[in-house]
């Protein structure tokens, strides 16, 4: 699961191909899954992938925060274009 997290924060469309539904999904220590850590680093590509293979959007941290709370946010308006369609 770790390493799906860090693929999604990198932007690493390679690597989150072959992640599972489940590992898509799961949080991991910070209360993140890795659609939400695509969405808060913007990475537009990584998003589209993960939630094109399964994941939710809909999830949220620790803290109440969905993908489209945490890419408004930062102003990663790609994402939130998408999120949003």
């Amino acid at each position: 699961m770790f390493y799906c997290c860090r693929a999604a924060r990198d932007g690493l469309c390679e690597v989150l191909k072959e992640a599972t539904k489940k590992e898509i999904n799961t949080k991991d220590a910070d209360g993140m899954t890795p659609v939400l850590w695509a969405a808060f680093e913007g990475k537009l590509d990584a998003l589209r992938l993960l939630i094109g293979r399964g994941g939710n959007p809909d999830k949220t941290d620790q803290f109440g925060n969905s993908a489209l709370h945490l890419c408004s946010a930062k102003g990663h308006f790609a994402c939130v274009d998408f999120l949003v369609k």
